[in-house]
């Protein structure tokens, strides 16, 4: 029996969860790189390192799993020692304009 173990977040940097919230929102290396102001080169090595991290088969993958993961954030209730497993970037605001 195979199981699915739970992608770490923590091991992400900021930039590499920036890079992954909007590649959940389903933008193109062109588009990540133009709304972080970074290279497309940059935002590729980004997405190789969240793969591996995260222990995914793909970029999709990764968005699934952030997906979920943002959920189950903004549905957990926390004293504070969860702080680690909460999101710590929210572009929403950003990718409105």
């Amino acid at each position: 029996m195979h199981l699915r173990m739970t992608p770490t977040f923590s091991a992400l940097s900021e930039r590499e969860l920036q890079v992954l919230e909007v590649i959940a929102r389903d933008k193109t290396d062109r588009e990540i790189a133009h709304h972080l102001g970074i290279g497309e080169r940059t935002v590729r090595a980004h997405v190789g390192k969240i793969i591996l991290k995260l222990g995914v088969a793909s970029r999709v993958g990764a968005a699934v799993a952030f997906v979920e993961w943002r959920a189950g954030a903004e549905n957990r209730r926390c004293d504070g020692s969860c702080l680690a497993e909460t999101p710590m970037v929210d572009l929403r605001s950003e990718m409105a304009h």
